[in-house]
């Protein structure tokens, strides 16, 4: 049942390649990795690479962003079964089966409609955490078993897809130790066991980490893994009220029915082992917010599953479960509608439009996406033209010179190489902009290119104009500025 709902949420937004601006670049490095691109080296992010090696594998089916838009919703659909088997340690089969049909609609509104990074994680962590419910028994009789070493390699592979899924990590780990440190399990066994699920959850970011040194490339992946994250400029105060703002807008059903769920749940299951579980894990799944305060509304996808297991007491009430149920459905059909068709049947036709432009008017070839989708490269079979390729990373400002490479020089070179088309909107579509590098695409283009088409590209919640400039005269060398 809850793969029908997936697929009636999401069915409208399949064949779109302009999605969502991550998803749609996450699966290109996955393409690009099939033709030896290496993240962090020869194609930069800041992603884990456990996030890329998935996408890569998505690649290897098909060029067809299907090939990662049906395992989106198969991994959508298998954590709200995770967290519905979960419910049921709390609350009756209602509440448990509208707790895992309200996470499939709480998707749309966060942006999770696709393949957002806590679509795929998400299923680890909670599997995890249903783990670690099912080995209590155990832990309190001081006999972990293998459910514990599980849960720390599912959650430790999801710290490879972001980095502030530790705290959940962590939490899971900690709850464990917590409850067999009280057993009647000897000290030295119990620190044998702690150090045993350490190993296990630490053991698939080490593996990354390994590879990356062995293969002589260690500078590039710590800069990208950590230092680029500290290195960015903080959020624009403007952008960042109306971040929150979104983020509320977003999020505010969960945090209206976890209240009434306190309110008026039963005194005896409040104070059930699995709902102070639940506190804890909300707790935790914050913390991840917390630590990056942009307040990206997809942000807090992670913080879903645990709300709605304790959201699931009010669900599963006879006189006011189906309302709070109808209230979720209907806040998400208005933030996020699922039969909306007709929007990405024109986001599919405006960026082929653009794809035929690029080969009716090809000679010796070169595309530069400074705006717009960056999976154009994939679908119009050129190679991107450097190691900066996701096109937020040329025109952002908060994001200059964050990576290892310089924003300005990597610019100029691929300028000079003389691209034959390059997609630019006519107006900045990013704030803060990086005005240096706009400068130089513009003058490029107005300079050497002539504008063949111009497309609204429809990302699932804005609409931009977006300019194909082909033609570029291969003249005397470029000008620096």
């Amino acid at each position: 049942m809850l793969l029908l709902v997936g697929l009636a949420l999401r069915i409208a937004t399949f064949g779109d390649p302009n999605l969502h601006v991550d998803e749609a670049w996450y699966f290109l490095v996955g393409h690009e990795m099939h033709h030896g691109a290496i993240p962090y080296v020869t194609i930069w992010d800041r992603k884990p690479v456990g996030l890329f090696l998935l996408y890569y594998l998505f690649a290897g089916i098909s060029t067809s962003v299907l090939a990662y838009q049906i395992p989106a919703l198969l991994f959508a659909s298998a954590t709200a079964w995770v967290i519905a088997r979960i419910a049921a340690r709390l609350t009756g089969a209602q509440g448990a089966v509208l707790a895992g049909a309200s996470y499939l609609l709480m998707l749309g509104p966060l942006e999770g409609f696709g393949g957002q990074t806590p679509v795929f994680y998400n299923l680890l962590i909670a599997g995890a955490a249903w783990l670690v419910l099912q080995s209590l028994d155990a832990l309190d009789a001081g006999r972990p078993g293998w459910r514990m070493v599980a849960a720390m390699a599912l959650a430790g592979t999801a710290l490879t897809f972001k980095q502030t899924t530790m705290f959940e990590a962590a939490f899971l780990g900690l709850f464990a130790a917590w409850r067999l440190w009280r057993s009647p399990a000897p000290r030295r066994l119990t620190c044998l066991w702690v150090a045993l699920w350490i190993a296990v959850g630490a053991a698939p970011t080490l593996a990354c980490a390994a590879w990356y040194s062995g293969a002589g490339y260690w500078s590039e992946y710590w800069q990208a893994m950590y230092y680029s994250n500290v290195r960015k400029s903080s959020t624009q105060p403007l952008e960042l009220v109306l971040n929150i703002s979104r983020f509320v807008l977003a999020t505010y059903p969960l945090w209206g029915l976890y209240l009434l769920s306190l309110l008026a749940s039963e005194e005896k299951n409040k104070k059930t082992i699995a709902t102070r579980f639940c506190t804890l894990w909300i707790a935790s799944s914050m913390c991840g917010i917390a630590i990056i305060p942009n307040f990206y509304v997809h942000y807090a996808i992670p913080i879903v599953s645990p709300f709605l297991l304790y959201i699931s007491l009010i669900f599963d009430r006879r006189d006011i479960g189906f309302f709070c149920f109808t209230f979720v459905l209907l806040f998400t059909m208005v933030l996020f509608n699922p039969a909306n068709r007709l929007d990405r049947k024109s986001s599919i036709e405006s960026t082929h439009a653009m794809v035929r432009d690029i080969a009716a008017n090809r000679t010796r070839g070169g595309l530069f996406v400074f705006d717009g989708p960056s999976y154009v490269y994939a679908i119009a079979e050129e190679r991107p033209p450097g190691r900066l390729v996701f096109p937020y990373h040329f025109s952002q400002g908060d994001e200059r010179n964050v990576s290892h490479i310089d924003t300005a020089a990597e610019t100029r070179r691929i300028l000079r190489n003389k691209p034959e088309f390059v997609m630019l909107a006519p107006f900045d579509i990013t704030y803060p902009s990086n005005v240096e590098t706009r400068q130089m695409v513009e003058t490029y283009v107005f300079s050497r290119c002539t504008l063949l088409d111009t497309q609204l590209m429809y990302d699932i919640y804005e609409t931009t104009l977006i300019g194909l400039w082909g033609k570029c005269k291969d003249g005397p060398g470029y000008i620096d500025y």
